[in-house]
C-alpha cells in the first residue's frame, strides 16, 4: 500500500515468471509520474509496469523494448489506482526493483480496507473452518465506502450462476459496504455444495476498491481452501465381509509449542473416513507444567487440537511431542486374525455422579483387553480427560475428570471414543498394561519384545481409578525397548501432585504408518490371548510432522 503523499516509493522483488507485485495509492486530479527500475547490480529483471483503475480497467502499460526499466507520466482523475509490476515472462528476467512515483496530494484523509488473514478454509457446504472470511477498515471512517473482491481460479473452477457440474463456485466479484464507523466485515463466498468425491482446491481472494477514497490496505490477496464434504461410497452390509482396506493411521507430532492461548493447529489424515476416532497422547514431558493434547474438532479429512493446561496456568506451553492414531468407528479384523473394536458416546458424567457411563463389547474377550479413551470435542472448554474403571472382558466404565478444583463441578457435554484390544505383541505392535504400579515417580516399562521400526510410537491412559486426584500420564524416554511413564497432576486445588498407584494401558507401533483389516459385524471376538493388532505389510511412513509453528 501507497500512502497519499505527493511523492510514492516502494521496492519488491521478481523470483519468478508468475509473480506480480501490487500497489495501491489514492491521488487527485492531474498528472502522476512513475519511475520502475531494477537494481543496478546483478539483476537480469526487465520490468513491465501497469495502471488499473478501481474499476479493474487496464490504464497503460509500460514495456519500453530496449530498456529494463519503465516509466510512464500520465493525467488521472482523482481516484484510487493499482500499480502492477512483473516482468516480460521470459525465463531468467527475475531481480529486485524500486519505484518513486508522484501524485496528486488527496484532499480527504483515505479509508484503508485490508483482509484480516492470507490463508481462510471453508467447507464444501459454504460454512466457514476456522476463521471467518474478514475484511478491516481503518483510517477515515465518516462514511460509508465499498470495495470489491474479486474470485480468481486456481485449482477451483469458478463459473456464473446457475454453476455447472464442473464449477466449483461462483465467480462474480462480490461487493462489500461497511457503513459509516464499521470496521470489520464479513464476506461468503459462493461454493457449489456437489456430491463429487474431490480432493481440497483453492481459489484466490483479490481486493479491488470500488467507491472513492478507498485505499487497499497491506493484505490485498488471501488464498481460500475448499474442503470436500463428500465420502467415499458406504460399504455395503456389515453383515458380510468386506476386502481388506486400510482403516486406520497412525502419526507423530513433534516438538509442538502452544505460543498463543487456545489457537488449534490442523492435521490431515492420510485418506478419508466415514466416522474417525481419534486418540492422541500422552505427551512428552519437557515442561513441568501439566498439559494434555485436547482435540477441537475431527472431521472426515483430519482433526483439530491444542495444548491444553489447567486454569491456574497461563496456557502457553512449550514444546512437546506426542503420537496419535486415527481408527474408523467399528469392529475390524486383520490378516493375522487380530480383532479391534472402536466406538464413541457422547456424556456429561464425570468421575464426581455415582453411576459412570457403561460399555459393552459387542463379544466377549477372552480376557479383559487394552482399552484407551479420549475426549473427541470441545464443546466445555474447561480442562478436561478421561478416567476408566471395572475393566472386565465384556466391557468396562469411563467417566469425563476436569481439573481438582472442578472435579465435583457438572460439565457440557463431550464426546469420548475408545478403543479395545486383546493384550499381545508383534515385531510391529504392542498392546500392554502395566500392573498396579505406576505414581507420580518416574515408572520403566520394559517392553516384553523390542518393537520393529524406525520410529516408535506410544499412546496411553490411565486405566484404573485407585486415587480420587485428577490425573493424566506424561512419558520420556521412549525407544523401541522401553518407555517411562508418570501420573500427572494439576495444582488448582494445592501444590501436592503425589498420585497412589494406578494401572496404565497401553499401544506401541514400531514407527507411523496405515493399519489394514477387513470389517467385521457380529464376528466373535478374539479367543485367544496371542491375537494381537499389526501393522499391514504395506505400512509407509506420513504424517510425520517435524515440526509444527
Amino acid at each position: 500500500m501507497l500512502g497519499g503523499a505527493t511523492q510514492v516509493q516502494g521496492s519488491g522483488i521478481i523470483t519468478q515468471t508468475s509473480d506480480v507485485d501490487v500497489f495501491s495509492f489514492i491521488t487527485g486530479t492531474g498528472n502522476v509520474s512513475f519511475e520502475i527500475n531494477p537494481a543496478a547490480i546483478g539483476n537480469n529483471l526487465d520490468l513491465i509496469a501497469q495502471l488499473w483503475n478501481a474499476s479493474g480497467s487496464l490504464v497503460l502499460e509500460a514495456n519500453p523494448g530496449n530498456r529494463y526499466d519503465a516509466d510512464f507520466t500520465t493525467f488521472l482523475n482523482a481516484g484510487t489506482y493499482f500499480l502492477h509490476v512483473k516482468n516480460n515472462g521470459q525465463y531468467g528476467r527475475v531481480g529486485q526493483y524500486s519505484f518513486v512515483g508522484n501524485v496528486i496530494a488527496p484532499t480527504v484523509e483515505p479509508t484503508a480496507i485490508a483482509l484480516a488473514s492470507s490463508t481462510y478454509r471453508v467447507g464444501e457446504d459454504g460454512v466457514s473452518i476456522g476463521d471467518t472470511i474478514t475484511l478491516t477498515r481503518s483510517g477515515n471512517l465518516s462514511e460509508a465506502v465499498t470495495v470489491t473482491v474479486q474470485l480468481t481460479n486456481g485449482t477451483a473452477i469458478g463459473g456464473s450462476s446457475p454453476l455447472a457440474a464442473d464449477t466449483d463456485f461462483d465467480s462474480q466479484p462480490l461487493s462489500i459496504t461497511f457503513a459509516a464507523n464499521q470496521t470489520t466485515a464479513t464476506l461468503s463466498v459462493p461454493i457449489h455444495d456437489d456430491s463429487l468425491v474431490e480432493t481440497n482446491e483453492t481459489l484466490t481472494l483479490s481486493l479491488l476498491s470500488g467507491s472513492s477514497n478507498v485505499l487497499i490496505g497491506s493484505q490485498v490477496t488471501a488464498t481460500l481452501e475448499i474442503v470436500d464434504n463428500d465420502l467415499p461410497s458406504q460399504p455395503p452390509s456389515p453383515l458380510s465381509l468386506l476386502a481388506p482396506q486400510t482403516f486406520g493411521e497412525v502419526g507423530r507430532v513433534q516438538n509442538y509449542a502452544q505460543t498463543t492461548l487456545g489457537t488449534v493447529q490442523t492435521l490431515n489424515f492420510n485418506q478419508t473416513y466415514i466416522n474417525p476416532v481419534v486418540f492422541a497422547g500422552p505427551l512428552t514431558q519437557n515442561g513441568s507444567d501439566p498439559a494434555i493434547v485436547r482435540i477441537a474438532d475431527i472431521t472426515s479429512r483430519g482433526f483439530s487440537f491444542y495444548l491444553q493446561e489447567p486454569s491456574n496456568l497461563d496456557g502457553i506451553h512449550g514444546a512437546e511431542s506426542f503420537s496419535y492414531l486415527v481408527v474408523e468407528a467399528g469392529t475390524w479384523q486383520l490378516s493375522d486374525g487380530t480383532v479391534v473394536e472402536v466406538g464413541a458416546l457422547t456424556t456429561d458424567t464425570t468421575v464426581a455422579a455415582s453411576s459412570w457411563e457403561r460399555i459393552n463389547f459387542s463379544s466377549d474377550f477372552s480376557e479383559a483387553p487394552v482399552v484407551l479413551s479420549q475426549v473427541q470435542s470441545d464443546n466445555d472448554p474447561g480442562f478436561v480427560r478421561t478416567r476408566q474403571q471395572s475393566l472386565g472382558s465384556d466391557g468396562f466404565q469411563f467417566a469425563l475428570e476436569g481439573q481438582e478444583n472442578r472435579r465435583s463441578e457438572n460439565r457440557g457435554a463431550e464426546t469420548v471414543g475408545w478403543l479395545a484390544v486383546t493384550p499381545g505383541q508383534n515385531e510391529a505392535f504392542l498392546a500392554g498394561k502395566t500392573g498396579n504400579s505406576v505414581t507420580h515417580q518416574w515408572y520403566d516399562v520394559a517392553f516384553p519384545t523390542a518393537l520393529t521400526g524406525s520410529a516408535p510410537q506410544l499412546l496411553a491412559n490411565l486405566a484404573s481409578y485407585n486415587g480420587s486426584d485428577p490425573a493424566g500420564l506424561r512419558y520420556q524416554n521412549l525407544d523401541s525397548n522401553r518407555v517411562r511413564l508418570r501420573a500427572d497432576e494439576d495444582t488448582t486445588a494445592d501444590r501436592e501432585i503425589q498420585h497412589i498407584s494406578e494401572i496404565v494401558h497401553y499401544l506401541g507401533f514400531g514407527q507411523v504408518g496405515s493399519l489394514e483389516g477387513t470389517a467385521l459385524s457380529t464376528d466373535p471376538l478374539p479367543t485367544s490371548a496371542s491375537d494381537v493388532l499389526g501393522l499391514s505389510s504395506t505400512t509407509a511412513a506420513f504424517n510425520s510432522v517435524a515440526a509444527i509453528a
